[in-house]
């Protein structure tokens, strides 16, 4: 009897601990949700797309990537009749040029997302563009074989040099000047954000019209 009823008194007490363990269990979980719900607002109001924006719109001068090229070339033409060239009526121009290519990025267009739980920055850039391709008249060397029964016009100089920058923007487009001004743009974007402390710069591919059609 004296058995029973202190059992029963061991496991009263026995099952009070265990309520008030939960209980403490239940309070230090909501401490802790509290802190974790306390750190994600803090970074909710400094990491988030209004902030990359503004960061972003710091380094807007820096979106600019240029390459140089350089080459020599002859122009040369002749009047023909019938598809047939006249003899002594061919003129030609030697030159050795000099050019820049510009590629760079509208910011605005960037879109980025924040996971807060996984403490990531997805970026995702738009396509660059073009924003200039010319050759440095300053620099160029031009030699020229003129012709009176066919002088070289102004016109034809021009849309020859029209024609050799669409070439060299076409070898420069092969040689990956595109990947490179995306590496610079990730590199600068990466400065700008490195004030996000513990948080990972995750950079997504740009989906172009061609890609969706497929």
């Amino acid at each position: 009897m004296f058995y029973l009823i202190y059992m029963n008194i061991r496991l009263f007490k026995t099952n009070s601990e265990l309520e008030e363990s939960n209980t403490e269990l239940e309070q230090t979980n909501a401490e802790l949700n509290e802190k974790i719900s306390g750190y994600m607002e803090k970074d909710r109001s400094v990491v988030n797309t209004l902030s990359i924006s503004e960061k972003l719109s710091a380094v807007s001068e820096l979106t600019t990537y240029a390459v140089t090229y350089s080459g020599e070339t002859v122009i040369s033409n002749a009047k023909s009749v019938f598809g047939v060239d006249l003899p002594f009526t061919t003129h030609s121009i030697e030159m050795k040029y000099t050019g820049v290519i510009k590629l760079g990025y509208d910011l605005t267009e960037v879109i980025s997302e924040v996971d807060y739980y996984a403490r990531t920055v997805k970026i995702t850039l738009p396509l660059p563009e073009v924003l200039d391709n010319y050759l440095i008249m300053d620099r160029n060397q031009c030699t020229d074989n003129n012709n009176i029964f066919n002088p070289i016009v102004t016109q034809e100089l021009i849309d020859y040099c029209a024609s050799l920058e669409e070439q060299e923007l076409m070898k420069a487009t092969e040689n990956g000047i595109y990947a490179d001004a995306e590496q610079q743009m990730e590199l600068i974007i990466r400065e700008a954000l490195s004030s996000f402390d513990g948080y990972k710069i995750v950079f997504v591919p740009a989906v172009t019209l061609e890609e969706t059609d497929q």
